[in-house]
């Protein structure tokens, strides 16, 4: 009897481990094939640390870019990374060449930008910055100069709630006071890059930290501030997440999930349409495979999503990964679409829609 009971106890897991593995491989797209919609080049490679994993847009067609060399900060720790750089990309211009901008008044050691968001009402731009054990990750709050474009250092923002490399993303509230922020993880990455924990459980650890709540936060939120909604990019469901904000109480009311196809990670909102366009990651499967062998490529893609259809039946653009490694933002000018990577070292793919897309 007890053989019996634990014959079918070992059954029933198995069998249950066959459908949590197969859920996480379709998650993953593991299995499915792609073909491009995208033909790009690449930009900007000769000036850029490792990775553009963040756009916010300006004005005039003008972006800001941040290039944080996150690959070799995150696996190897602050003396592996090069210096980061925000830079601006002018998408008007014939001749798309990233412009690194010049910081009045910041004397910190390091700055190694990561998400970002620039505030029209404010005029200031607001980077997270994950310096380690040289500062610490906090928010960096920049005034927007003119004339050139230049930045000038404001004031920093940092937590206890900020252990090292765990923030991930923000966006201003209703005045320069507030700031919501996103996280890509609980708990601190090791001090010298998750490549150099000391024991197997550490290594282990910080792969799964890594991994899976990566699911449930990797987000961008994005504010329309016409009408106080809030749209968070949830890369688990894959679906936009909307929400409706208090603008006196600050309390969040979810709206509805809107479908995505694939796994976003950030979302930018066009504040006189409406409209949502994200980086996306195709094939999840691809993106872990690139992280631990940089040969390997690793699909992306942009996504718009469109208010005048109610944020339904988005249009999906697909590249194959042998320009620009998976993709982690987007922006458009035209037809001049452009795409960042938090992990590339060809700097930000300029790409254009192939023959066989409408």
């Amino acid at each position: 009897m007890a053989k019996v009971l634990y014959g079918t106890m070992g059954a029933v897991a198995i069998g249950i481990l066959a459908i949590f593995f197969g859920y996480v491989l379709h998650i993953f797209n593991a299995f499915t094939a792609f073909t491009p919609d995208l033909s790009c080049t690449s930009v900007g490679a000769d000036v850029m640390s490792t990775g553009s994993e963040d756009f916010t847009i300006y004005r005039n067609g003008i972006v800001f870019v941040s290039s944080g060399d996150l690959y070799p900060l995150f696996r190897d720790g602050i003396e592996a990374a090069e210096h980061g750089k925000i830079l601006t990309l002018d998408l008007t211009a014939e001749d798309l060449n990233p412009t690194v901008l010049e910081i009045e008044g910041y004397t910190k050691p390091r700055l190694q930008p990561h998400g970002m968001y620039y505030s029209n009402k404010t005029n200031r731009l607001l980077v997270i910055s994950h310096a380690l054990q040289l500062g610490g990750s906090t928010v960096e709050i920049f005034e927007v100069l003119n004339d050139p474009i230049r930045l000038k250092y404001v004031e920093s923002v940092s937590s206890p709630l900020f252990p090292h490399g765990t923030i991930n993303d923000l966006v201003e509230g209703t005045s320069a006071d507030e700031i919501y922020i996103t996280k890509l993880r609980q708990n601190p990455i090791p001090l010298k890059g998750m490549a150099h924990a000391h024991t197997a459980w550490e290594i282990i650890e910080s792969i799964l930290d890594r991994t899976v709540p990566i699911f449930y936060a990797l987000t961008r939120i994005v504010r329309c501030s016409k009408d106080s909604g809030l749209w968070e990019a949830d890369i688990f469901t894959k679906s936009v997440r909307e929400f409706d904000r208090n603008p006196t109480t600050g309390a969040f009311k979810y709206i509805r999930d809107i479908p995505a196809v694939h796994c976003l990670d950030n979302i930018n909102l066009d504040e006189e349409s409406g409209d949502i366009i994200g980086g996306i990651i195709p094939s999840m499967w691809s993106f872990v495979r690139h992280w631990g062998k940089r040969s390997i490529p690793s699909p992306g893609g942009v996504i718009f999503f469109s208010k005048s259809k109610g944020y339904k039946s988005p249009e999906i653009l697909i590249h194959d990964g042998s320009v620009i490694s998976s993709t982690s933002v987007a922006a458009f000018w035209g037809d001049k679409i452009v795409l960042g990577s938090a992990f590339s070292t060809e700097g930000v793919a300029v790409c254009k829609r192939m023959n066989n897309t409408k």
